[in-house]
């Protein structure tokens, strides 16, 4: 039972960030700041977020530097598909480089929190599996971000 308190703990923990950026998201839809492009707005939520989760020790910096080298990775993945035109960003931001918006590296921060915050310190649970899985399933991903070079976009359309 004490393990099944500590798993439903460490889903609650994990998913503050997510709840920051989705609350964002609703909250930009129903407030708007003259002058402040939508996506900087929830640029600056996010960012408060972080640093908020930082203060309280809700993320660790161990936590706190690898979620940020995803987002270098995540980055320059980003960077790629919107110079090839795999996708775009619909709203203006002042927060971009070139048609890339800096909310999008926050956004994957979703998915990068739950993994991080679930995988480490434990023992009990296994989120992603073995490193075997772990190289076969990132090949899958690069494979899956660099494929329309070859062939077409399986974006498009959505």
């Amino acid at each position: 039972m004490k393990n099944f308190i500590h798993f439903g703990y460490l889903q609650a923990i994990s998913c503050i960030f997510p709840v920051i950026i989705f609350g964002a998201l609703a909250l930009s839809k129903i407030v708007s700041i003259p002058y402040l492009p939508r996506y900087d707005f929830i640029l600056i939520i996010c960012i408060v977020g972080q640093i908020f989760m930082l203060i309280s020790k809700l993320e660790t910096w161990d936590e706190f530097k690898v979620i940020c080298l995803f987002h270098v990775i995540g980055l320059a993945l980003e960077l790629f598909k919107t110079y090839m035109g795999s996708w775009s960003y619909p709203e203006n931001a002042y927060s971009k480089i070139g048609e890339y918006r800096f909310i999008a590296v926050l956004c994957m921060q979703v998915s990068q929190v739950i993994f991080v915050k679930l995988g480490e310190g434990s023992t009990y649970i296994s989120i992603i599996g073995h490193l075997l899985f772990q190289l076969q399933l990132l090949a899958l991903l690069f494979i899956l971000i660099f494929l329309h070079i070859i062939t077409f976009s399986i974006y498009a359309g959505f």
